[in-house]
């Protein structure tokens, strides 16, 4: 954004000169120092300036007329009254602009500052955010990768029991009395209560109860792999639920803190502006008062040199 400022006693378009005219908070009026190329001045056409819009014509000459004291230049007994103070009262406008361009610039710099900050810790919560959900995909694979291996599971162990109820009717019958057990153990404690003295010259187990054994013993294993498996998906769940609740707090956080810095600056930007645009106005307003108390000042005096020379 380009600006007008003053420089080296000159005012120039371009970027913010660092020697701003400041007292804390307070704006001053320099003095009334630059003297008036009137050589330069005549060679002016006034209406091609503005038919043109010639903005490099008014930035040459705009520090002489905003700096110039006229009073010195032109002679104040030549020179109405009225005419000085409405020609002061414009250099005091033109410098005020100025000033005021320089204060919103400034103001837009600080504030741009703000909006990189926070943009740069923006693209680092992104940035986290994006490893996080990287990081969640992977979990999520990993997820799906136990639960397809724990229904196999779930599969492997119907099958398992389907085999076992089929092989009780056959397997595991008592050769005394025709009753049937799901395992051998359960036939051999049977035959320790109701057939002790038979027990005694039972036959080894055949082949067959020893596979049933086989399966009981890979069914066990199976099982504790699948409780440690559910052990380890619910474990994986709530650590994805708390990760995906702390990123949603500190995002919650960050869009509150940028409001709230949003709102401080905006308020006490407007302060400011208030109390800039009311001293301005009450300098105005006195000069104004002093124009009008010299004007009819003035007029007295010619009233009273009228009566006395009728």
């Amino acid at each position: 954004m380009w600006v007008g400022y003053l420089q080296n006693g000159k005012i120039f378009f371009g970027q913010i000169s660092p020697k701003l005219i400041f007292l804390g908070s307070r704006f001053l009026f320099q003095k009334r120092n630059e003297k008036i190329d009137w050589r330069r001045l005549a060679g002016l056409d006034i209406n091609r300036i503005a038919n043109e819009v010639d903005v490099d014509a008014i930035q040459e000459n705009i520090a002489t007329v905003t700096y110039c004291n006229i009073e010195y230049e032109l002679g104040h007994d030549s020179l109405d009254p009225n005419f000085i103070k409405l020609f002061r009262l414009a250099q005091l406008m033109i410098e005020y602009l100025l000033h005021c361009q320089q204060y919103l610039q400034a103001s837009l710099e600080e504030k741009q500052n703000t909006i990189n900050l926070v943009t740069e810790h923006i693209q680092a919560v992104q940035q986290q955010e994006t490893a996080t959900k990287n990081e969640l995909n992977l979990r999520n694979e990993m997820y799906k990768k136990l639960k397809k291996e724990f229904n196999k599971a779930k599969v492997q162990i119907a099958d398992y029991q389907l085999m076992i109820r089929a092989g009780a009717s056959g397997q595991y019958k008592c050769v005394y009395c025709n009753k049937s057990f799901v395992s051998e153990f359960y036939l051999s404690s049977h035959l320790q209560r109701r057939h002790p003295n038979e027990s005694q010259k039972m036959f080894p187990l055949s082949p067959t109860s020893l596979y049933n054994s086989q399966v009981q013993n890979e069914i066990n294993v199976v099982r504790e792999r699948l409780l440690a498996t559910e052990a380890e998906l619910l474990a994986e769940k709530q650590k994805m639920k708390i990760i995906q609740n702390e990123d949603s707090l500190k995002n919650e956080k960050l869009m509150q803190d940028i409001q709230k810095e949003h709102a401080l600056w905006k308020n006490q930007e407007q302060e400011k502006m208030k109390t800039e645009i009311e001293n301005f106005k009450n300098i105005m307003l006195e000069e104004m008062r002093l124009m009008q108390k010299e004007k009819e000042l003035l007029q007295q005096n010619i009233y009273e040199l009228e009566k006395s020379s009728g």
